[in-house]
């Protein structure tokens, strides 16, 4: 089994993408064959590591399938309408070479359909995994309606499929959002955004009337509430040339 991507801590896309390829490298470095019956490898997670992973079996010519149970692409879906998902190229196996000085949710995700369509990726949406059961020739993946044999399990989950919550009265209203998809409908609203770092700030730039809080750091913590504008979050802001004042 093998952990890849943002759930490993590989939260950059051309670092996902990279370590996806890794993992599949090492699993064709493994030489081990997929019985009849059985895939080369489950990958469980359909957003860069996922696909980067996919794409580099395709091409040691191993059998794959990639699972995920939301929407191909990962978490770039969720992210907010026109935000910067990342800067510079990055290598997909067995596609080439991409080459965007920037490129955004949108063109990001219409990459991964080109992918998807050229190389014949194989991919099942809507499938929540529940259970990995080992065997002694590989892995069992088990969901509502699924069941597949396969010698690998490649993890490429992302973080946002389980988000974390504040444990609160109240959170369980419908005014209550864990992602931010278009911004119209808070717009003229007065809006309470949790967090501080650069997720809070893309639900916070367009709203009108926005007030955004987070956790006061332990003594000695190295990045506090109001970490906009701190060095480690400049470059990925640096485009929008927006300041954001974050209120405690």
């Amino acid at each position: 089994m093998y952990i890849v991507g943002e759930l490993g801590g590989m939260g950059l896309i051309r670092n996902a993408v990279e370590q996806g390829r890794q993992a599949a490298d090492a699993i064709a470095r493994a030489g081990r064959r997929a019985k009849a019956d059985q895939l080369d490898a489950v990958v469980i997670g359909a957003g860069p590591a996922g696909i980067s992973c996919a794409l580099a079996l395709l091409a040691h010519q191993r059998s794959v399938l990639v699972v995920d149970q939301e929407k191909y692409g990962g978490t770039i879906a969720h992210y907010p309408r026109a935000k910067v998902v990342m800067t510079g190229s990055f290598d997909l196996p067995g596609f080439g070479r991409v080459r965007r000085k920037t490129m955004s949710k949108e063109q990001l995700l219409e990459l991964w359909h080109e992918v998807r369509d050229r190389t014949g990726l194989s991919v099942r949406e809507g499938v929540r995994v529940e259970a990995l059961r080992r065997e002694p020739q590989g892995w069992l993946v088990e969901a509502e309606g699924f069941r597949q044999q396969a010698l690998h399990v490649v993890l490429a989950l992302g973080r946002r499929g389980a988000p974390r919550k504040l444990g609160v009265p109240g959170e369980e209203l419908a005014k209550v959002s864990y992602r931010l998809l278009e911004p119209e409908p808070f717009a003229g609203q007065h809006v309470l955004v949790v967090g501080g770092g650069n997720a809070a700030a893309d639900c916070a730039r367009p709203a009108g009337s926005t007030r955004c809080t987070a956790r006061r750091p332990r003594p000695g913590a190295r990045a506090g509430p109001a970490a906009w504008s701190s060095r480690q979050s400049r470059p990925f802001w640096w485009h929008r040339r927006q300041k954001l004042r974050a209120v405690m």
